[in-house]
């Protein structure tokens, strides 16, 4: 991590952090439009029954998924502390003090605060992991899907018996058109 900010000359006042999706427990949540300046207080209400660790051992993260005059609509997650801790420790250790520490995929929600109606989505292909973030009403929801570019690199070079390193290189050459597509489709 440290080499790649090095390479990238980023600002550590500038630095965001977000541990992986899977890593959270992610569920819908409405609340009274009353609520709405005391969200963290009420989410840690709310949350207390559903958590997978002692409410003092997790931290919380939330995205405004649409409200009316009534009611707020949240998608909210929750993350166990220790795996916050372990990111943020590890950025220290290479000279970074992230401002804030959210929730992979919670990122994608700014991006559609004044999209225009509809359902909208961005999809995040990584190494390991692809992060799925779905916006629009009525429609709000957040997802990690334990496969990623490293699982399509490995399909294609059995698929076109090639070698894994040369399907790496068709993928990035080609993106998901071509051949590469085909196999995809197959």
């Amino acid at each position: 991590a440290g080499r790649l900010l090095g390479r990238l000359n980023a600002q550590a006042e500038s630095l965001y952090a977000a541990v992986p999706g899977d890593a959270a427990t992610i569920r819908a949540v409405q609340l009274p439009a009353s609520a709405a300046r005391r969200i963290g207080q009420v989410l840690r209400f709310e949350r207390d029954e559903a958590l997978p660790c002692p409410i003092e051992e997790a931290g919380d993260d939330w995205v405004e998924a649409g409200s009316t005059a009534q009611e707020i609509r949240l998608t909210a997650a929750v993350v166990r502390a220790d795996r916050v801790k372990a990111l943020v420790d590890g950025l220290g250790a290479v000279g970074f003090d992230p401002r804030e520490v959210g929730v992979a995929g919670f990122a994608y929600a700014v991006d559609f605060r004044d999209a225009p109606d509809g359902p909208l989505a961005v999809i995040d292909l990584g190494h390991v992991r692809t992060n799925v973030f779905v916006a629009g009403d009525p429609v709000q929801t957040v997802r990690t899907i334990l496969r990623g570019g490293r699982d399509l690199t490995v399909r294609l070079a059995a698929a076109g018996h090639v070698s894994f390193a040369d399907a790496e290189l068709n993928k990035r050459r080609e993106g998901l058109s071509g051949r590469v597509g085909q196999i995809l489709t197959e």
